[in-house]
């Protein structure tokens, strides 16, 4: 699926809607975001509405220390104070399932820590939206 999928009255319904949150991350990542490496967090209201602009964050370093990556990501969570937060990585190519992975626990342990609801964490390439799901102990996939 795509942007072009949405439904009319996308924006009125909660992003935590089957299948809607992917459509709205390929909407909110443009290709110049992908190539700049941005992280965008989509901002929503309690009933995981969107509410606002989204905020996109250039030239991302997504090989960072685990350290900095949780310094990172608590800042902005915490300036936002948000309900409820959709975050997108933005890539020319797929990241590392490992590397998605870390960021996705970061994401997890920040939002547990401010009150924010993660709903979600997608990896954006240019030609692909794929979301990071949680690590399975089974050892299966963790990618949709």
């Amino acid at each position: 699926m795509t942007f072009r999928d949405l439904p009319e009255n996308w924006n009125l319904n909660p992003l935590s809607a089957s299948g809607l949150a992917a459509d709205v991350v390929d909407l909110v990542m443009g290709e110049r975001d992908r190539v700049a490496d941005s992280l965008a967090v989509i901002v929503c209201d309690a009933e995981h509405r969107i509410a606002g602009n989204p905020i996109m964050v250039d030239e991302t370093h997504w090989r960072c220390s685990n350290a900095d990556r949780h310094l990172y990501v608590g800042s902005i969570l915490e300036a936002l104070s948000a309900p409820a937060v959709l975050v997108a990585a933005g890539t020319r190519t797929d990241l590392p399932a490992d590397l998605a992975r870390a960021w996705r626990e970061t994401l997890v342990a920040q939002c547990r820590r401010t009150g924010t609801t993660l709903l979600g964490f997608y990896v954006c390439a240019l030609d692909t939206v794929t979301e990071v799901r949680p690590t399975r102990p089974s050892g299966e996939s963790f990618f949709a």
